[in-house]
């Protein structure tokens, strides 16, 4: 595959497009490096201070989800940025895809 382009946005989001040489056709990857997001939500699920305080000011943080990953989950039907999703429902669809390394708490949502 021939690369064409590679664009690599402030926030570590590197898009590469390919043009595949059999079909003719543009591919496009999408890659960030969530290293940093993994030891923060980690991190955040390990402290129970953390979800006591964020329960005491009435809300609760959930996970913490990287560009990437918000792709990810709109290709499989979950679009986190509709007002009416439902928390247990973003969280069941990153338990589903394998993204349980995202959550910010041990706790059910």
């Amino acid at each position: 595959m021939e690369k064409i382009n590679v664009d690599v946005g402030p926030d570590g989001l590197v898009t590469s497009h390919f043009t595949d040489e059999i079909t003719g056709k543009l591919i496009t990857r999408t890659e960030q490096d969530i290293e940093a997001n993994v030891a923060y939500a980690t991190a955040l699920r390990n402290s129970d201070e953390y979800w006591k305080q964020g329960v005491k000011r009435g809300w609760a943080h959930a996970a913490h989800i990287p560009q990437v990953v918000v792709v990810e989950l709109m290709q499989n039907g979950c679009n986190i940025f509709d007002p009416g999703v439902k928390a247990r429902h973003i969280v069941a669809t990153l338990k589903r895809l394998g993204k349980d390394h995202l959550l910010t708490t041990r706790k059910n949502v």
